[in-house]
């Protein structure tokens, strides 16, 4: 996907660091953008190694995050009340309708927001 501007979701990431040459390949070049819940998903566990925890910052850093703009909330807000989903989906589907770009994901729970948002299953 070189230069196509994306958002990943945490889990496509998750597959990213663990080396999935699917993954790997695909966001090979790809300007990609993520919400703060994922920086926040990726980083707060206790399950993550201090040289990982510094690979993912270093990942990050050349990142754009988006944080909690007010269209992210609004959006987080509507598709809440629509789906059902947990709030973080919320806020990462709502981060890829305020920045008009597909959200690149795993998880097929975002199907119930198919035509709110472009989604990309890997």
């Amino acid at each position: 996907m070189s230069g196509e501007r994306i958002l990943a979701d945490t889990n496509i990431l998750i597959r990213m660091f663990s080396g999935e040459k699917m993954v790997v390949d695909f966001l090979s070049g790809a300007d990609i953008h993520v919400s703060f819940i994922t920086e926040i998903e990726l980083l707060a566990t206790s399950r993550i190694t201090d040289a990982q925890a510094r690979k993912i910052r270093a990942f990050l850093d050349q990142c754009l995050i988006i944080g909690a703009e007010q269209e992210v909330r609004s959006y987080a807000i509507d598709f809440r009340k629509q789906t059902g989903l947990k709030l973080p989906d919320c806020i990462i589907a709502a981060t890829g309708a305020y920045l008009n770009m597909p959200l690149v994901t795993g998880d097929k729970h975002f199907d119930k927001l198919e035509d709110e948002i472009a989604l990309f299953r890997l």
